[in-house]
């Protein structure tokens, strides 16, 4: 009988981790700097219109109103298909980067 030994892959785990939101994509996904990493945030919860529909455009400017250029605190939650970050945003004073009136809950 012979043994087969794979190597141990060792997986980053998700971390709550700080950064500054340097780019906003769409309504619900933007991209924040840590440590020098670019990290794309695909906002959990949530579901914005594309730029080309009815009101994503808007969407996307409330959002970078709301946060772009300010430091957040991220608190991922896996990974989604496209490799982006699942998470929730929350700003210093304990608010989260939810859309009022221009997202849907999912």
């Amino acid at each position: 009988m012979h043994l087969l030994l794979l190597p141990l892959l060792l997986v980053a785990v998700d971390a709550d981790f700080t950064g500054k939101v340097i780019a906003v994509k769409y309504g619900d996904s933007i991209v924040v700097l840590r440590d020098k990493e670019q990290v794309e945030i695909r906002l959990l919860d949530i579901d914005c219109p594309e730029l080309a529909q009815a009101f994503g455009r808007q969407a996307k400017k409330l959002t970078s109103d709301l946060c772009f250029g300010k430091t957040v605190t991220v608190k991922a939650n896996g990974k989604d298909k496209y490799d982006r970050t699942l998470a929730h945003v929350i700003f210093p004073d304990g608010k989260e980067l939810v859309h009022p009136g221009i997202s849907w809950v999912r």
